[in-house]
């Protein structure tokens, strides 16, 4: 049996789809990654509420602390314990899966793997997508993990 929730075609193909139609979208200021991984699997009619617990952090954080908010609810918020699983970056990524990305001294950008791209959210920015290669050549990802949705995650 598999266990992860993107375990067919139709719902990796969904997730595409999802992930296509925001391409481009500009949020404003108060629109973080982390909300755009929300908006995705809401997209899905996935709920990860735990996502919307996380308190806003300044991007700068990254820059002077190598503690991150975003692994620390990931990695310790009950709902998130339960419904994802953490896997070595270094692993195969496959379609859903959650990548926090380093950014400065620690991981506190969010990213989602769509069918074969990623996509995600720059600062201030519009929504784009580049290659796991781009991804594994142009970040470090040494020693980081990545989460993978279960099966059984909440749905809307």
């Amino acid at each position: 049996m598999n266990t992860i929730f993107f375990n067919t075609e139709e719902r990796i193909d969904q997730l595409e789809a999802v992930c296509r139609s925001i391409v481009g979208k500009r949020f404003s200021k108060f629109y973080e990654c982390k909300d755009f991984v929300i908006e995705i699997l809401e997209g899905m009619n996935v709920d990860l509420c735990a996502l919307k617990d996380m308190p806003r952090v300044s991007m700068d954080h990254a820059k002077f602390h190598s503690n991150s908010p975003l692994l620390d609810l990931l990695l310790e918020h009950p709902e998130c314990r339960k419904h994802l699983k953490v896997i070595e970056a270094s692993a195969p990524w496959m379609p859903g899966d959650l990548i926090p990305i380093k950014t400065g001294k620690t991981q506190h950008h969010i990213a989602i793997k769509g069918k074969e791209n990623i996509y995600h959210l720059p600062r201030y920015g519009k929504v784009c997508f580049h290659s796991e290669e781009f991804f594994r050549t142009n970040c470090n990802f040494k020693n980081q993990i990545i989460f993978r949705l279960k099966e059984g995650v909440p749905v809307l």
